[in-house]
């Protein structure tokens, strides 16, 4: 078994030099000394059994002998064991400059900044991404661990500081922290500060720290975005429901005002018919032509009603046809208002959804325009575009400054233009409000055309 583990590939079949010394080139002096004298011993011996020689055949002998004594000492318990250290520490650096590598190509790759403290003298190395990361310049010595801590934003010091002693105190078993710290480009940055002790005395100091510092910036708008989102559609939820519960009062009164007032002009009319209180033929007739015009009038009011809730048209006449009756019914809702409408011939006509918001974001456009923009001329154009339709409705109104709030112009929370976005989100499009006080408001809304799966 031992032989053969001598003779496995890579591995060296004969190991005097660390079966006797270890391979350690400090042990093997003595040995040195040893050999050398018990060849110098052997070679006076065979120069003595010779006999007498001139002194340059004696002193050649001489080299000759030790050489022949001394090369197979030198090979075995010097030049191999030395040999073997160079190898072995060559390939530690090697591994080490792989290990750096791999390390450096990692913080490369998760663009992550790294840190090691001395927490007793108080020096740090900082990595040029974790110098960019905090403001440090590449020239520029570190601050003081306490100075760090004064730069911290207000709002995030105590729980970082908090985070920082449980940790040097033994409490938690690793440092984390997001906080904010002054950058270049905007007031503050947002980082997480990851670190370790790795390095304590006999008494529990913590004498040395090391960690890693990432750039959490856009993960923070991702957040603050979300949470936005999730407050509109709270927000956009409240406003449906009243909006529901006021459209069903304007149709609870549209039914007990017209409908009730009609409904009893025509029970009072039967009722006559019934009872026979009329003249002549005449004065029948003319209860009968009454009767029926009051059946026309609730026949076109309860068409009103219904497109108010949806157009028929927008099925029996398609988008375009519906759009310019929508800006026909606006433009004589106000004196002096005009709608300017035009529509391009469309190569597809938008999903049966995609046209009902279409239609939608149509209506509440002009409703805003009449309630809030001051604006005597609007632009309507609907036209095909990047494989859908665009619609677009430009006014000339006083214009105000859009938020990410999506506020009303008057500053009440309204469906309005967070209720288009979600209307052609919903369909799989989009809404582009631009505007400028004093120069109007340009809504762009797109929706894709209608796919073989509708």
């Amino acid at each position: 078994m031992a032989t053969e583990e001598f003779r496995q590939p890579g591995k060296n079949w004969f190991r005097l030099d660390q079966l006797i010394l270890g391979g350690s080139p400090l042990r093997i002096l003595p040995l040195m000394v040893l050999s050398i004298f018990l060849a110098e011993f052997s070679v006076m011996l065979i120069l003595d059994s010779v006999g007498e020689l001139d002194t340059y055949a004696g002193a050649l002998l001489d080299a000759v002998m030790l050489l022949l004594f001394l090369s197979p000492t030198f090979y075995l318990f010097h030049y191999r064991p030395l040999m073997n250290q160079y190898q072995a520490r060559k390939a530690a650096l090697e591994r080490l400059l792989e290990s750096e590598e791999r390390l450096n190509t990692t913080l490369d790759a998760v663009n992550d900044g790294v840190w090691d403290w001395d927490l007793v003298g108080g020096s740090a190395y900082f990595s040029p991404r974790c110098r960019e990361l905090v403001g440090c310049g590449p020239d520029e010595p570190v601050p003081a661990l306490a100075v760090w801590q004064t730069r911290i934003h207000p709002d995030d010091r105590r729980a970082a500081l908090v985070a920082w002693n449980d940790h040097l105190a033994g409490r938690i078993a690793n440092f984390e922290a997001e906080l904010r710290l002054p950058g270049e480009a905007k007031a503050w940055s947002w980082i997480l500060v990851r670190g370790r002790v790795v390095k304590r005395d006999e008494d529990g100091t913590p004498l040395r720290a090391v960690g890693t510092i990432a750039d959490i910036g856009l993960r923070k708008e991702a957040e603050a975005a979300l949470r936005q989102q999730k407050a509109d559609i709270r927000q956009l939820s409240h406003q449906l429901m009243h909006s529901v519960e006021m459209e069903k009062k304007h149709l609870a009164r549209d039914l007990h005002d017209e409908f009730g007032q009609v409904l009893a002009v025509v029970q009072l009319g039967v009722e006559m018919l019934k009872e026979g209180h009329w003249r002549n033929q005449e004065e029948f007739q003319f209860h009968c032509d009454r009767l029926l015009a009051s059946v026309a009038r609730l026949r076109t009011e309860i068409r009103q009603t219904c497109d108010r809730l949806l157009p028929a048209m927008l099925e029996e006449l398609g988008l375009a046809a519906t759009l310019e009756w929508l800006t026909g019914e606006f433009s004589m809702q106000k004196t002096g208002f005009r709608i300017d409408f035009a529509a391009e011939p469309l190569e597809e006509t938008p999903g049966g959804d995609g046209a009902i918001a279409l239609y939608r974001i149509c209506q509440e456009a002009l409703n805003n325009v009449l309630k809030h923009a001051a604006a005597s001329a609007v632009r309507v154009r609907l036209r095909s575009q990047a494989g859908g339709v665009e619609l677009e409705i430009v006014d000339d109104g006083r214009g105000f400054v859009p938020g990410p709030e999506l506020v009303s112009v008057d500053g009440h929370w309204g469906i309005g233009l967070f209720g288009m976005h979600e209307r052609a989100l919903a369909v799989g499009g989009k809404v582009q409000v631009t505007s400028e006080p004093g120069q109007g408001t340009r809504v762009c809304a797109w929706v894709p055309l209608l796919t073989e799966e509708e």
